[in-house]
């Protein structure tokens, strides 16, 4: 499961739970946003990008890389 936090100049916007996937995209077209990914109230990496895909290893894993992105997997109760 993933919980997703949106923050928008330090305020919490909103929140949502996600079992596959979460995607974070701007309405308009070709817009850089600046996005901050947090795990565990580490900072895991601060992207430029257009939007963003995090995906469980439920089979939705497939999402992110097929969007040329990273995966991410627990080790150890740590992100690794």
């Amino acid at each position: 499961m993933l919980r997703v936090d949106v923050f928008r100049n330090d305020r919490k916007v909103s929140q949502y739970e996600a079992l596959n996937d979460a995607v974070l995209s701007k309405a308009a077209i070709a817009r850089i946003m600046d996005i901050d990914v947090f795990a565990n109230a580490r900072l895991v990496c601060a992207y430029k990008a257009d939007g963003l895909i995090v995906s469980t290893p439920t089979g939705s894993t497939a999402y992110s890389l097929s969007a040329g992105g990273p995966v991410i997997y627990r080790r150890s109760g740590r992100f690794a």
